[in-house]
Formats: C-alpha cells, structure tokens, sequence
C-alpha cells in the first residue's frame, strides 16, 4: 500500500481507513516504522499507564505516547464510519510499529462503545490482525484484558523476526495471540520484512470467515 494513502496525526501516527462496501468491511491500518522519531519510539520500553476507567491501561511507553498524541481525530473518523455503517464488521490492522497501535485503537475503540464501562461485552468488537508486532502490552493481566476486547486477534510473526520478540517476555512484555510462520522458511534474509510473501501461510489454517490464506498476503497489512 504506497504510504500516500495515510494520514499523519500526533507524533507521527500514521492510519488509513477504508470502507469495502462491497464486502462490508471497515479497515482502519496503521502504518510501520519510517522515521527516525518512530525508531527511538520502538526502543522505548518503560511502560506507561493511562486510564481507561474503570481500567488502567499498561503498555509499552513509546506506542503509548504516540497513540495518545493522535488517537482522538483516529477514533472520531473511525466513529464516523461506524455510526455510518452500522452492520459492517470492524478489521483492524497493521505491520510492525502499526500492529502495536492496531492492538491500541482495538482497545479504545471497545472501550469507547461499551453501554457499561466495566464489561468488553457491551462494546464493538474488532477483528485484530497483524504482522511481525512487537511486544507492547505490560503483564499478563493487560494481555487477558485486550483478547476481551477484541472478535479475536491474530499476529503472525516470523519464527527469526528478533524484533517482534521484543521486549522479551521475561521483562513482562506480551501480545494477545502470536501466530508463528515461517519454520520451513530458510531463505528470507530479512524475515521482518517478508510478511508479503504468500508461502508462509500456506500452512495456516484459521476457522476464521474474515481471515483466509489468500487475504493474508494482500496489502491489507502493507
């Protein structure tokens, strides 16, 4: 997808929605890294809090601090969508840098549609997808929490992608659901990059009416 399709917002939040009337689809993705800015912003791994009563949100500081400085014009447009296309299903998504605030906007976007704040039930639900997503949410209480909050969540990460290993669990660092591609793979030199390439799923099999092996390889996720 040529990145003059996105919208830049805040620290250098970066999104695109789209509307698949034919298929009755929103899309809202998010953009990977591309900046200097957005590679200090990766490596930032003190957590943050903010509060979504009556829970307080724990995540990785760097995405933490860009999504907070953007999310509210994303939500308003994608509210706009929304209360426009009321019977559509919601997809959220992104590569890298994007998948974590793809795993963000899933939150907020529940949390903000719920009739009871306390309960994931009463929200909209999105479908979460990514690809080589880096570790962004502090403990595991958070991760339990953010898989409530979604339809289901799929992230596909390379076997031999390091930086979607990071930060490491060991320091309490997760996402809802990793999805591992890629064992039978020995020639990408650059496995964070190679989540184009069609063969890795050709083992993936996801009961799933919104994820199937040919759409995991469209530029959904570019």
């Amino acid at each position: 997808m040529s990145r003059k399709k996105f919208h830049e917002t805040g620290k250098s939040l970066n999104y695109y929605i789209r509307t698949d009337t034919d298929n009755k689809i929103i899309y809202l993705i998010f953009e990977d890294s591309h900046s200097l800015s957005d590679w200090i912003n990766d490596f930032d791994y003190c957590s943050l809090s903010y509060e979504h009563a009556p829970y307080t949100i724990n995540a990785h500081g760097g995405f933490v601090k860009v999504w907070l400085s953007g999310n509210e014009k994303v939500m308003q447009e994608l509210l706009e969508q929304m209360e426009n296309n009321p019977s559509y299903v919601l997809i959220i998504t992104g590569w890298s840098m994007g998948g974590a605030f793809a795993h963000l906007a899933s939150e907020e976007i529940n949390w903000r549609t719920r009739s009871d704040k306390s309960n994931p039930d009463t929200g909209k639900k999105p479908l979460l997808i990514t690809y080589g997503c880096p570790h962004l949410l502090y403990g595991k209480d958070m991760k339990e929490y953010f898989a409530r909050c979604t339809k289901a969540c799929y992230d596909f990460g390379h076997v031999r992608d390091s930086f979607s290993k990071l930060p490491p669990e060991s320091w309490r660092f997760f996402i809802v659901n990793r999805i591992e591609i890629g064992q039978d793979d020995h020639d990408s030199r650059m496995p964070h990059t190679s989540y184009g390439e069609k063969q890795l799923y050709a083992q993936i099999h996801i009961n799933d009416t919104y994820v199937t092996t040919d759409e995991l390889s469209t530029d959904e996720k570019d």
